[in-house]
């Protein structure tokens, strides 16, 4: 969980470059990145370029850095990618209030919390505690993935959701600011 404040700046702040871990350049009002904004954020450090399109920062295979390094993350990708559109039908009402319900019980959370969830997926999870946050920084290495998760999240809970496709070896978050 990120333990800064979320002002405007803190997006900028938050997401580093995964190529050398400097500092991004976007939008002058960084807060249109959670909504439909496309364009592209630039390393100040290595002058990389990653794409973001509505509202999605993209950061796998953007870069010769950001190449998924092995043919096997490539291959789950690529099967995470073709699933994405069914992956929550495979779960009934009775599995969710199984799973879910305790879990989210279980997530100490507050008004003002700002969460980092990896692995994100679809958004199963996600969807249920976004309301009881202040932001979330969903990230998954299936563009499909977090483009379902997108869809699925109304305007209100769209802007407070950055998304963010990248491998877990690249992550793109400062570990020091999360717990």
């Amino acid at each position: 969980m990120f333990t800064g404040s979320m002002g405007e700046e803190s997006w900028r702040t938050l997401l580093r470059c995964p190529a050398e871990g400097g500092e991004l350049d976007g939008p002058a009002d960084v807060g249109r990145m959670l909504g439909e904004w496309t364009g592209e954020l630039v390393c100040r450090a290595c002058g990389a370029a990653y794409p973001v399109e509505h509202g999605i920062a993209r950061f796998v295979d953007v870069t010769a850095t950001t190449m998924l390094d092995h043919p096997a993350k490539r291959d789950e990708m690529v099967a995470r990618d073709r699933a994405a559109s069914a992956y929550e039908k495979r779960f009934s009402a009775t599995r969710n209030a199984i799973e879910l319900v305790p879990c989210l019980r279980a997530l100490d959370l507050d008004r003002a919390a700002v969460v980092a969830e990896l692995g994100c997926g679809t958004g199963r999870v996600t969807r249920k505690y976004v309301p009881r946050v202040r932001s979330v920084v969903a990230v998954d290495f299936s563009l499909a993935s977090l483009r379902e998760l997108r869809a699925e999240l109304g305007s209100e809970m769209r802007e407070r959701v950055l998304l963010v496709p990248v491998s877990y070896t690249h992550l793109t978050l400062p570990t020091s600011d999360l717990v």
